[in-house]
């Protein structure tokens, strides 16, 4: 999980054995949540392995269709 600008943004257990990843947008005084945004619906979960964010980006590693290790991004903004 990482914060950025008044949101949680990370990897979250979706359905059956996949994950995703997703931005959560607190409240106000940050006690609640006021929404939830998909940022990349489906991300097998033997390769949810680590994140980092840089910036108004959003690296994470996953697995590529060849199989091998990839790291996918997101721009934030």
């Amino acid at each position: 999980i990482r914060w950025r600008r008044g949101a949680l943004v990370g990897v979250q257990r979706a359905d059956g054995a996949d994950r995703r990843i997703v931005r959560i947008a607190l409240g106000g005084r940050r006690s609640g949540v006021s929404a939830l945004e998909i940022l990349d619906p489906s991300v097998p979960a033997s390769a949810a392995w680590g994140a980092a964010l840089a910036g108004d980006v959003f690296y994470y590693l996953t697995i590529a269709d060849s199989g091998a290790a990839a790291v996918r991004r997101i721009n934030l903004r």
